[in-house]
Protein backbone atom coordinates (compact mmCIF):
# COMPACT_ATOMS: atom_id res chain seq x y z
CA UNK A 1 0.00 0.00 0.00
CA UNK A 2 1.28 3.37 -0.84
CA UNK A 3 2.13 5.57 1.59
CA UNK A 4 0.15 9.33 2.45
CA UNK A 5 1.64 12.26 1.27
CA UNK A 6 1.19 15.23 3.55
CA UNK A 7 -1.23 17.99 2.51
CA UNK A 8 1.14 21.01 2.31
CA UNK A 9 -1.91 22.84 0.94
CA UNK A 10 -4.45 22.75 3.09
CA UNK A 11 -7.33 25.49 3.80
CA UNK A 12 -4.72 27.67 6.08
CA UNK A 13 -2.40 27.44 3.51
CA UNK A 14 -4.87 28.99 0.87
CA UNK A 15 -5.65 31.53 2.75
CA UNK A 16 -2.75 32.55 4.00
CA UNK A 17 -1.00 32.18 0.03
CA UNK A 18 -4.42 34.49 -1.08
CA UNK A 19 -3.46 37.23 1.44
CA UNK A 20 0.51 37.40 0.72
CA UNK A 21 -0.68 37.39 -3.32
CA UNK A 22 -2.85 40.34 -2.58
CA UNK A 23 -1.18 42.37 -0.64
CA UNK A 24 2.10 42.26 -2.38
CA UNK A 25 4.02 44.85 -3.61
CA UNK A 26 6.99 43.53 -4.80
CA UNK A 27 9.09 40.02 -5.36
CA UNK A 28 11.22 39.19 -2.64
CA UNK A 29 13.36 37.38 -5.14
CA UNK A 30 13.73 39.81 -7.35
CA UNK A 31 12.70 42.87 -5.70
CA UNK A 32 10.32 44.64 -9.14
CA UNK A 33 6.98 45.40 -8.85
CA UNK A 34 3.81 43.33 -10.15
CA UNK A 35 4.14 42.62 -13.51
CA UNK A 36 1.71 42.22 -16.56
CA UNK A 37 1.02 38.21 -17.32
CA UNK A 38 3.71 36.90 -14.76
CA UNK A 39 1.02 37.15 -11.67
CA UNK A 40 2.56 36.66 -7.78
CA UNK A 41 2.92 33.16 -6.27
CA UNK A 42 3.09 32.57 -2.73
CA UNK A 43 6.50 31.09 -1.85
CA UNK A 44 7.71 29.59 1.21
CA UNK A 45 11.23 31.12 2.28
CA UNK A 46 12.64 28.03 3.28
CA UNK A 47 11.25 24.85 0.79
CA UNK A 48 10.15 22.21 1.74
CA UNK A 49 9.36 23.77 5.20
CA UNK A 50 5.33 23.54 5.33
CA UNK A 51 5.65 25.91 8.38
CA UNK A 52 7.98 28.02 6.75
CA UNK A 53 6.62 31.81 6.47
CA UNK A 54 5.35 32.85 2.78
CA UNK A 55 6.23 35.68 0.86
CA UNK A 56 5.24 37.10 -2.71
CA UNK A 57 7.37 36.23 -5.50
CA UNK A 58 6.45 36.54 -9.44
CA UNK A 59 5.59 33.12 -10.82
CA UNK A 60 8.60 33.47 -13.12
CA UNK A 61 11.04 33.90 -10.52
CA UNK A 62 9.44 31.05 -8.46
CA UNK A 63 10.43 28.33 -10.78
CA UNK A 64 13.82 29.09 -11.68
CA UNK A 65 14.32 28.90 -7.83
Amino acid sequence: MKARRPNLYDSQYRRKAKIVRETALFCHLCKEPARPNDPFTADHLIAGDSNSPLAAAHRSCNSRR
